[in-house]
């Protein structure tokens, strides 16, 4: 808008400056017209010379008004197509963006990261219980907690998608959180297992979620998921003093599916040891088999821990893996993950050591 008044007063100003121009030539015309009719000037030379100004000035005159008319026209013209055009630009600048101005750069989000996102944002999750038994006592002792997904894909899928795009600690820590509210639906003193790589150990959110959870300390245990090697070992232990001093118990998981499991198990000093499912399916017609975890017992009666064997699946699996000192089974011959609490209410009631095992020494001499 202050360039339409600068146009405004330009076009005033070149007016006023030939009107200025034409009035002061008049003037002169009028002054040299009245000298050469004063009295004693008539018919002199000088009478003749500023009359014939006089005339020249009025001539000039006369051309002056006529081209100042003309440029007043023009200019007008201009100035008028100038304010339309700045008015038009002005409009055109408050109403939108400058067309030359380009849109800012798109950044497309990954598919994974987005299904991820749209996850964690709408909590779109269940989670079964799986049951763990107390082979000796032959019952129900505790669960562990699984994530179930709503387009149906391994859960492995799904973690490894988020960690791979930056919210993997996100949604370990959402199914922590959600797992540690169906404590109160457990029988007392049936304990409860959640999952937990070391990057969600370090972080200090999860310490934060279970003090917060309100649950006896005494009924969680903390798996420790990671297949990969894991360098920070004195870091996550220092991590999980705390929570393990006040009663949380730490296992690690799929013991004996590789190297790292087994420097878990030399360097954390967990209180469980769970069984990898490669090493109990099967293991009733397998001496090899036997032989290995049967070492693994012994490891752990060195540590004071608990041995548990997960991925049973058959009677014969379960009676050979209680002959050989494994304390706690777990798989789908004992039961299958379920969402339901009628279904868990049935674990306190069901036995599943149907007939006595078989000595350890005659399973090694059986083949």
């Amino acid at each position: 808008m202050e360039q339409l008044h600068v146009h405004r007063s330009l076009r005033w100003l070149v007016v006023a400056i030939a009107a200025d121009g034409l009035v002061a030539l008049a003037l002169l015309a009028h002054g040299a017209g009245a000298l050469g009719q004063r009295p004693g000037q008539r018919g002199s030379s000088l009478a003749i010379a500023l009359s014939a100004l006089g005339l020249a000035c009025v001539a000039l005159l006369v051309v002056l008004a006529v081209r100042a008319s003309r440029a007043v026209r023009v200019l007008e013209r201009r100035l008028t197509d100038a304010d339309r055009r700045l008015a038009a630009t002005a409009g055109n600048l408050s109403a939108e963006p400058a067309a030359h101005a380009p849109p800012p750069p798109l950044i497309e989000v990954p598919p994974a990261r987005r299904r991820v996102a749209r996850l964690l944002e709408e909590g779109n999750l269940t989670l079964a219980l799986q049951p763990i038994i107390d082979l000796d006592k032959d019952r129900w002792v505790a669960v562990e907690a699984l994530a179930r997904f709503p387009d149906g894909r391994a859960a492995d899928l799904w973690f490894r998608e988020a960690h791979d795009a930056g919210l993997g600690v996100e949604l370990e820590l959402l199914c922590v959180t959600r797992a540690l509210r169906l404590v109160s639906r457990l029988p007392a003193g049936i304990g409860l297992s959640v999952n937990a790589s070391p990057s969600l150990i370090l972080d200090p959110r999860l310490s934060q979620a279970i003090n917060d959870s309100g649950v006896v300390l005494t009924r969680l245990t903390l798996e420790i998921t990671e297949h990969a090697a894991v360098t920070e070992y004195d870091d996550i232990k220092a991590a999980l003093l705390g929570l393990r001093e006040r009663g949380v118990r730490l296992a690690v998981d799929d013991t004996g599916a590789g190297y790292a499991s087994f420097n878990h198990v030399l360097r954390l000093r967990p209180d469980i040891i769970k069984l990898d499912q490669s090493l109990v399916v099967g293991i009733a017609d397998d001496p090899a088999r036997r032989a290995f975890v049967t070492a693994i017992v012994l490891l752990a009666l060195e540590l004071d821990a608990t041995v548990t064997a997960e991925g049973v699946q058959s009677s014969d699996d379960l009676t050979t893996v209680a002959a050989l000192g494994v304390d706690q089974a777990q798989g789908y011959h004992v039961g299958r993950p379920d969402v339901g609490a009628a279904t868990w209410a049935t674990w306190s009631h069901r036995r599943w050591m149907r007939h006595s095992a078989p000595d350890a020494i005659e399973l090694f001499h059986s083949v």
